[in-house]
């Protein structure tokens, strides 16, 4: 029985310390400045297009240089293996 005692008296404090976290949340949600939906989306954009152009530059190098070792294997012919 003391142990149950123990175990809602633990359960009591938990629930005003988790009550009390969510109000601190809700308080310091309200202080922030969020980003605009068009700001967020411009952000977005732009992300979307670098990431693009970036795979597209490494894309590109990757073919040029797997066409390079071929035409350096077809050249020399101990570069190919």
């Amino acid at each position: 029985e003391k142990g149950l005692g123990t175990v809602a008296i633990l359960s009591e404090k938990w629930y005003n310390i988790s009550g009390q976290k969510l109000k601190n949340l809700r308080s310091e949600s309200k202080k922030v400045t969020w980003a605009s939906p068009k700001s967020v989306f411009k952000s977005f954009f732009v992300v979307v297009i670098s990431v693009g152009i970036i795979a597209l530059v490494l894309g590109l190098l990757d073919l040029g240089l797997m066409s390079l070792f071929r035409l350096l294997a077809t050249v020399i012919p101990a570069f190919g293996g």
